[in-house]
């Protein structure tokens, strides 16, 4: 029986990105271990074939802690695990991950890169962050990327050779499931339950938000875009979906306003997100970094007109025009000046929104993702040089001998 090792920094990583994977892999003559911090609390049951292995992972970077992680993570590698295949992921966890598994010889190692952290940092930071990147793309035997646009802009940066990069698909490691995530399958009633439940009238327009409230999610931009045009004269309210964070935290303006205004209303960590994007009439992303963001996956495929910075990985989901807005990173004029266009013109809302939503279904479905990243995985197949930029079609794939 083949077995492969999943490492990753969180649970909450695991479960929400690569939960449907590990089920489908588990479904084939593979046994899956996922290492990660609080495996045990995750939501994936154990069995015989999907073993889930506690390993402190410190997020930020500590010398110390990250030592005795690798050093604990090669003994399971070597002692217990025994991988052929191991996937590492996420910054820290893809990180210590792959060097773990380059010292116990693993003989398959795949780094996926899920996001570019140093896009939005400066100085020292910056180039230690990058020093990383390439020191797991270098030990790594594949480097698989989760959009064009981070692929390009990785070996733009000389993290990674062209010809060890790759993306699965048109990227993404989860896609949508466009059958939970369908606006026609939401009852009137949970909408308007929603709107009751908030003070929301039937009659004002919802800007929705949804992603960690941090300064490089964008969460200052979308606060003030919105306080902006209320005092414009829109009758329109604000739903945000996410967590606080330590670090990166919004300016004071921003969490004063999430925390005061009438019409800003935080809901936290959602779990049933489809039900919240049914309520939203316009979705604001301001984010100034993506891997490939499943927020805009799912929100498209909720027939929601997005309106976006142009950025890393957003450029992949949001097509110019046709299902969305994209701006200069940062431009908070043309942003504030696209939300508005919206707000005047019902029409367009719509048009995007259908748009949006066959743009996701086309290349995104969940079942063709996942099914390509369990072949790709299990040694099926294997990918070959990517044909197309950022904004092209897929990948070819070769059979593997």
């Amino acid at each position: 029986m083949r077995r492969i090792a999943f490492v990753l920094a969180d649970v909450i990583s695991v479960d929400s990105f690569l939960q449907e994977q590990i089920v489908e892999i588990c479904k084939t003559d593979a046994e899956v271990w996922t290492l990660c911090n609080k495996a045990d609390e995750s939501s994936i049951k154990p069995t015989e074939k999907c073993k889930l292995k506690p390993i402190r992972i410190a997020r930020e970077i500590n010398l110390y802690r990250d030592i005795m992680a690798i050093s604990r993570l090669v003994f399971i590698l070597l002692f217990k695990t025994r991988p052929q295949v191991l996937v590492a992921s996420t910054p820290k966890g893809g990180l210590l991950g792959i060097i773990s598994a380059t010292l116990a010889g693993v003989k398959r190692r795949i780094y996926h890169v899920r996001g570019i952290r140093y896009e939005t940092t400066s100085g020292l930071k910056k180039l230690l962050l990058i020093y990383c990147e390439r020191t797991a793309c270098w030990l790594a035997h594949e480097v698989v990327s989760n959009s064009f646009s981070m692929r390009e802009r990785l070996i733009d940066d000389n993290v990674v050779k062209a010809s060890k990069i790759h993306v699965i698909g048109h990227g993404s490691a989860k896609g949508v499931d466009l059958l939970r995530f369908c606006p026609d399958k939401i009852k009137l009633e949970q909408v308007n339950y929603i709107r009751t439940s908030l003070g929301i009238p039937s009659s004002s327009i919802i800007l929705g938000f949804a992603g960690r409230l941090t300064r490089d999610k964008g969460i200052d931009e979308a606060v003030r875009t919105f306080v902006e045009l209320v005092e414009e004269g829109y009758d329109i309210h604000l739903l945000v979906m996410g967590s606080r964070e330590l670090g990166d935290s919004p300016s004071k303006d921003t969490l004063e306003a999430l925390n005061t205004h009438p019409k800003i209303h935080c809901v936290g960590h959602i779990t049933d997100t489809h039900n919240y994007y049914a309520a939203f009439d316009i979705m604001l992303f301001p984010s100034y970094r993506e891997g490939l963001p499943n927020a805009l996956l799912e929100a498209s495929a909720m027939k929601l007109p997005v309106v976006a910075f142009k950025a890393t990985g957003t450029v992949d989901v949001i097509v110019h025009g046709v299902s969305g807005t994209l701006v200069t990173v940062g431009d908070f004029v043309k942003f504030k000046r696209a939300v508005r266009e919206y707000l005047n013109n019902s029409s367009l809302r719509e048009m995007h929104g259908l748009a949006g939503r066959k743009h996701v279904i086309d290349r995104f479905d969940q079942k063709v993702v996942i099914d390509n990243w369990v072949k790709y995985i299990t040694g099926e197949r294997i990918a070959t040089d990517c044909q197309e930029s950022a904004e092209g079609a897929s990948i070819d794939y070769a059979k593997s001998a």
